[in-house]
């Protein structure tokens, strides 16, 4: 958020979160690749007219990590939240367990050039 401050210097500050979100050059090859489908899928489900549909991500295998984009009607998935599995996060609260990273590994994999 871009703000004047008392003594009329100009600002900026932004929610940790946003900046993770945001941050292009920490962006896996596998994160740039599934980005890429998913807006691409949009694109076609917007040229063919078909609406009241998002387009999603769906892990079709592990060893090796392969995903396909779908798609799902919104109103099974507008305003409902999908939470971390508790079987990732680990008893304290403060960590992943092994399941948490074979699930989430293949999501940081790939340097992009």
């Amino acid at each position: 958020m871009l703000k004047w401050s008392q003594n009329r210097i100009k600002n900026h500050w932004a929610v940790a979160d946003y900046l993770q979100r945001s941050a292009r050059h920490i962006s896996s090859k596998t994160d740039l690749e599934q980005a890429y489908a998913v807006g691409k899928y949009a694109v076609q489900l917007a040229l063919n007219g078909k609406t009241g549909v998002m387009p999603t991500i769906r892990r079709v295998s592990d060893q090796p990590y392969k995903w396909t984009v779908s798609e799902a009607s919104l109103k099974n998935v507008a305003n409902v939240e999908k939470k971390l599995p508790n079987a990732f996060i680990s008893s304290d609260g403060f960590k992943i367990t092994n399941a948490g990273r074979r699930y989430l590994r293949p999501l940081i994999q790939g340097k992009l050039q």
